[in-house]
């Protein structure tokens, strides 16, 4: 029995064995803490489509936008013109993680078990394309202080959650490490899922198209615009022909108040109340203002250190969520800032372990919280 699984162990590439040690050693206790201390958490906010049962474990994992996406897995998408009472509506969501999940659901498993089934799945493969990329500009060491990191800062509890951000990490890495590879068809395809799987990936798309225009690489950039044009058009040309609106996704959005006008003076009011709730240890408004804050400390540095591609990246996730006037949430979109982790995991490697440790227990330690207040139903971000 060992045997075939020692050989199974062995022929898997480095990477891949990396994201699963990573994966196994630090994400897994997490799961199992969590379990044995918040058994059976009750239902709070957010469940938006939830089923009408004793909650379990894995329902616990299964919180505020989860809903949505168990919704439309369900139900496909629906569209509620904005301004109108209650107008919230699932077209605000990207579809790529949705359908995996539906897919995986025909095998019997139900529709939230797929939901996080197709969540872990996709995060330990983009920890190997996240580890991949990384071992093309830093150390063997950085690159595991790399993966080591990605599942340790507090927002990457939404790797283990039913959301799309382990999804995205998982195209958009492999995306990256196309792109450097110049492996072209799988450059296209990668970059044709992220588009479709967070708004983040249309920000990947024309970053990367940039780095091929500043290499003046002409086959690169058209595959990287073939890809993003094709499953865009898709994209909108679905929400057209069910909605006669293909641009519903966009407008649905000012339902959720990210798109409005007045942008600085939102920005300058929650700046303030967070700040106020930082200073009284309120943990989701501190990450939201860190959060920020290290956005755009390290995209400076990743555009220094790694080139304009993967710094306009970084900054232009910022530069989106500062021109809706959002801030809440930023320690969820922060992860997906995937590039920043290479920064962090070389100058983690470079300095004295006694700070990569402290690091390390820092962030186990409000991992641990966040999660503990997400699965009883807190919004954390």
């Amino acid at each position: 029995m060992l045997i075939p699984l020692r050989r199974a162990v062995t022929v898997m590439p480095l990477g891949l064995r990396v994201a699963a040690v990573m994966y196994l050693c630090l994400r897994l206790p997490l799961l199992l803490l969590v379990a044995a201390v918040f058994n059976h958490p009750p239902y709070g906010l957010g469940q938006t489509g939830m089923p009408a049962h004793e909650p379990s474990f894995a329902d616990a994992w299964l919180r505020w936008d989860s809903g949505w996406y168990l919704r439309i897995a369900e139900q496909g998408y629906d569209y509620i013109v904005p301004h109108a009472e209650d107008c919230q509506s699932s077209v605000a969501f990207y579809p790529l993680y949705p359908l995996l999940a539906r897919a995986l659901s025909w095998s019997g498993m139900s529709t939230g078990a797929s939901m996080l089934c197709v969540a872990n799945a996709a995060t330990l493969l983009g920890l190997w394309g996240l580890h991949a990329l990384c071992t093309m500009f830093v150390s063997p060491t950085a690159a595991r202080n790399a993966v080591a990191l990605a599942l340790l800062l507090p927002g990457s509890l939404f790797f283990t959650a039913g959301y799309s951000e382990g999804v995205f990490l998982c195209v958009a890495a492999w995306a990256c490490v196309f792109f450097e590879r110049r492996a072209l068809r799988p450059l296209a395809l990668c970059t044709a899922l992220a588009v479709v799987s967070r708004s983040h990936g249309i920000m990947l798309a024309g970053a990367l198209g940039l780095g091929a225009l500043l290499a003046h690489d002409v086959r690169r950039m058209a595959a990287i615009t073939l890809g993003g044009t094709v499953s865009l058009t898709a994209h909108l040309g679905y929400q057209w022909r069910t909605f006669g609106e293909p641009l519903a996704f966009i407008k649905a959005r000012a339902c959720w108040g990210v798109s409005e006008g007045r942008a600085v003076a939102r920005l300058s009011d929650y700046a303030a109340h967070a700040w106020r709730d930082a200073l009284r240890a309120d943990v989701p408004a501190f990450l939201d203002l860190a959060s920020a804050l290290w956005l755009l400390v390290s995209g400076m540095l990743v555009w220094r250190r790694f080139g304009a591609r993967y710094g306009l990246f970084v900054l232009s996730i910022l530069a989106t969520m500062l021109q809706a006037g959002q801030l809440w949430g930023m320690g969820r979109i922060a992860i997906s800032a995937f590039p920043a982790f290479m920064w962090l995991g070389e100058w983690t490697a470079s300095g004295s372990r006694w700070r990569t440790r402290l690091l390390l227990a820092s962030c186990t330690v409000l991992l641990f919280d966040v999660a503990a207040r997400f699965v009883h139903g807190s919004w954390v971000a």
